[in-house]
């Protein structure tokens, strides 16, 4: 699939100049927002670093890196996510706007599974912020659900209560 020591770098893209707001798509959006008891640049640094998401996703089992940008943050990520009975894998590309706290993240547009999405931190004050989450998801009708009800039912909630939970345990 990839080689271990494989890791090219590739340079950080100039957000200012670009939206990275999600297109219309024919799959409805699931968005939610939460506050979260810490600040909104810890809870966008934590977020973005996507190789933790096992620890705290329950549909992630494990996270690789496949990419870097040239700051050390993950461009591309390989993930296997726990279905009913099944794996699944799947490879997304994130982006992140600093100015804003603001990470996007995409499948590439020709993948079976499409997932994309954006999370945005605002400062509530030094110890609080609110998260706005917004996920698309469509998967292939053939594949068994998500291992997670709440994640089949509406991914925002679902997240968005792992999230909380990582954030408080480790915040």
């Amino acid at each position: 699939m990839y080689e271990r020591d494989e890791m090219p770098t590739q340079p950080y893209p100039a957000l200012a100049a670009q939206s990275r707001t999600l297109e219309a798509s024919p799959v409805p959006a699931s968005c939610l927002s939460t506050s979260l008891p810490i600040g909104a640049d810890e809870a966008y640094r934590l977020m973005g670093q996507s190789e933790r998401i096992p620890e705290w996703m329950a549909v992630v089992r494990s996270a690789r890196t496949l990419t870097r940008y040239l700051d050390g943050r993950p461009e591309r990520v390989a993930f296997i996510a726990n279905l009913q009975r099944a794996s699944m894998g799947y490879t997304l590309r994130y982006s992140y706007d600093d100015s804003n706290r603001q990470i996007t993240w995409c499948t590439p547009p020709a993948a079976s599974t499409r997932i994309r999405g954006q999370a945005i931190f605002a400062a509530m004050g030094p110890q609080a912020c609110m998260l706005h989450y917004e996920i698309e998801l469509q998967k292939s009708e053939h594949l068994p659900a998500w291992n997670d009800s709440t994640y089949n039912d509406h991914p925002a909630s679902s997240v968005l209560s792992d999230f909380r939970e990582f954030v408080q345990r480790h915040g």
